[in-house]
């Protein structure tokens, strides 16, 4: 199951005209760029986010159904 999939089961499943999706990421994370590519955006930034201190990007998907 990929990322993809996910949010094309919550869409089905959904009787809103509009999804959030919300995640934190380590601002070290490799991943940052799938997600971006997948049409996530970076919300803000929270400092000191995780236990060893690092920071953490909580990044958006809006997914508007038309």
């Amino acid at each position: 199951t990929t990322i993809k999939d996910i949010l094309n089961r919550e869409r089905k499943e959904s009787n809103y005209r509009e999804n959030l999706f919300y995640l934190n990421v380590r601002v070290s994370n490799l991943a940052i760029k799938l997600y971006t590519n997948i049409g996530f955006k970076i919300n803000k930034t929270i400092e000191k986010y995780y236990d060893d201190s690092e920071d953490s990007y909580e990044m958006e998907f809006k997914d508007e159904l038309v």
